[in-house]
């Protein structure tokens, strides 16, 4: 499902996907990992990293009415992409100094 089809939905599924749960939040697919990895959003069963997680619809649908839990998805965000972008400025740093010397 892309183009956030599952909006549209009268009834959702019971099992929700990366990227439904990604939809239903407002933000990318990759957010989701940073979620579960902070141990904000918790898939059904035990999924290898690597695996296709599912997370079950009425938990994430009773999350996304509290506003706290929206406050902490935004500033785990936040901090990820802030940690992201850090780091790459300091291999860019880096490589710059590499090639200077």
């Amino acid at each position: 499902m892309t183009d956030r089809h599952i909006l549209n939905l009268v009834r959702l599924p019971a099992r929700l996907t990366e990227e439904q749960v990604a939809d239903l939040l407002n933000c990318k697919p990759d957010s989701i990992r940073i979620l579960v990895r902070k141990k904000l959003l918790k898939p059904l069963g035990s999924p290898r990293h690597n695996a296709t997680k599912y997370f079950s619809t009425p938990s994430i649908e009773k999350l996304v009415k509290e506003e706290e839990f929206l406050n902490e998805v935004t500033k785990a965000i936040y901090r990820a992409v802030q940690t992201k972008n850090q780091n790459a400025g300091a291999r860019v740093s880096f490589m710059a100094r590499a090639e200077a010397a």
